[in-house]
């Protein structure tokens, strides 16, 4: 099953997303509002849902497994990151936002646990009891 997953994306998928994009007119600093900036972020979290969607379809893969998959990543990316900052702010002596962050970063590692234990299809492989 994991055979026809993408180990990545060649130069060409990518300079065409970057193209679609179009980086130069999305400059988080130019927006007029917190209303704008959320709105930005709902399309582009459309536009990699969409994305995600047709590349698990062109690949064979079940779209509910890519989204497991990919929300996992996306968590222990918030989880090293809120440990990142959590430190910074101890190594900083700002004892207070640091243990904020590393709380965080344990609701996360929660989330993690509880997202691993869900089974989304029969080929799912991505079980905690499989990855143990």
């Amino acid at each position: 099953m994991t055979s026809s997953i993408p180990n990545g994306f060649s130069s060409e998928e990518l300079q065409s997303l970057f193209d679609k994009a179009n980086v130069e007119n999305h400059d988080i600093n130019d927006l007029s509002s917190e209303e704008d900036t959320s709105d930005l972020i709902i399309e582009l979290a459309d536009q990699v849902q969409t994305y995600m969607d047709r590349c698990a379809c062109l690949n064979e893969v079940p779209p509910q497994l890519l989204g497991k998959v990919v929300t996992l990543f996306t968590i222990n990316r918030m989880i090293d990151w809120h440990s990142t900052v959590g430190q910074k702010h101890a190594e900083l002596g700002a004892a207070e936002q640091a243990l904020g962050w590393m709380r965080d970063a344990g609701k996360f590692q929660a989330m993690a646990n509880i997202f691993s234990s869900i089974s989304v299809c029969d080929e799912d492989d991505f079980l905690r009891e499989n990855c143990d």
